[in-house]
């Protein structure tokens, strides 16, 4: 694990964690799941938000737990690929998809602010639902776009 003192790991967005006392941490997300019996996992989990640096968690667990303890449960959720350091400005299912399809969420959200998409509309649809889609997640749509999504009616239409 990378000992950066400014680092501020989280759990992955879709992961659920589930401390169940002194008795360990379950991890649950799609098709995935974990249980991680030691007590230091319920420890850390609730400081695995993001808002933690590596050093305040060692400071806050140091005096329960010795600091190679809580180093190694770290180094195992990392190697594990249940933490992110990422700190994107996006909403909990939004990082929990990019990150279920392994792009980091700030990744993301700088590409989907440089994406431009042309709406194409076939038939009698409304493409502005789209749009407003498209928008709410930082892609802009432009009649020249970098990409093109056709909205239609009936995917038989000839001019498919």
């Amino acid at each position: 694990m990378d000992a950066d003192a400014t680092a501020r790991p989280r759990l992955k967005a879709s992961l659920e964690p589930i401390v169940v006392s002194d008795d360990g941490l379950f991890l649950l997300s799609e098709g995935r799941h974990a249980w991680m019996p030691p007590p230091v996992y319920a420890a850390l989990a609730p400081m695995l938000d993001g808002a933690h640096t590596i050093e305040a968690i060692f400071a806050a667990l140091s005096d329960t737990y010795p600091i190679q303890q809580v180093f190694a449960a770290l180094d195992h959720l990392r190697n594990g690929g249940y933490l992110a350091e990422d700190a994107a400005d996006q909403t909990r299912p939004a990082r929990a998809f990019w990150e279920h399809v392994g792009v980091a969420p700030s990744i993301s959200q700088a590409r989907l602010a440089r994406a431009r998409v042309s709406i194409v509309s076939l038939g009698d649809v409304d493409n502005e639902l789209l749009a407003t889609l498209l928008a709410s997640h930082g892609a802009a749509t432009a009649p020249d776009g970098d990409l093109t999504v056709v909205v239609t009616d009936d995917y038989l239409r000839p001019e498919l």
